[in-house]
């Protein structure tokens, strides 16, 4: 190896190491422009006033890839349980309209659901959920659908994170 070539290489090691270590995170929050646009549908699907962060932690529950994300929640009492399902349907159908559903983030359960949609490098997480309030009387050897609570029983969760993906290819 001639003299000049190491040095080189070394140089090359060094400079790979260091803009290696300035990559960004993995995920970028939308505009606030984007995110209140995103906060508007999520308040007309629900029927509820919402709460938005525009740069909140975020972590990919797939990847584990972190960053931030537009944050939209609204949570309170007052909704049946069937409200609350007809209220995350709505949900999902706003941005079902011009989003792409990402069926590898979709869960269900008694007392909730979650999923994603992609829209170009935009990812957006949502999850709904509900549970009684302390004080029902729900049976513990039943399952929670059994349990007859009224709307103002019913304490509702609903959370949308958007973030821009930076590994993704926009379309």
């Amino acid at each position: 190896m001639k003299k000049g070539s190491l040095f080189r290489l070394v140089s090359l090691g060094v400079l790979v190491g260091v803009l290696g270590g300035c990559a960004g995170p993995r995920f970028t929050p939308l505009t606030a422009d984007n995110c209140r646009v995103r906060a508007e549908l999520v308040s007309a699907a629900l029927g509820v006033e919402v709460a938005v962060v525009t740069d909140a932690p975020f972590t990919d529950p797939l990847s584990g890839d972190s960053g931030s994300a537009c944050q939209i929640t609204a949570e309170g009492s007052g909704l049946s349980v069937a409200q609350f399902w007809a209220a995350a349907q709505q949900l999902q159908e706003k941005f079902d309209f011009d989003w792409d559903p990402d069926p590898a983030y979709a869960a269900s359960g008694p007392t909730g659901a979650s999923g994603a949609f992609r829209k170009w490098n935009a990812l957006c997480l949502w999850e709904a959920s509900w549970q009684p309030v302390p004080q029902a009387e729900c049976p513990a050897d039943q399952p929670i659908t059994v349990c007859e609570l009224t709307p103002e029983q019913v304490l509702y969760h609903f959370l949308v994170q958007c973030a821009l993906d930076q590994n993704a290819q926009g379309e």
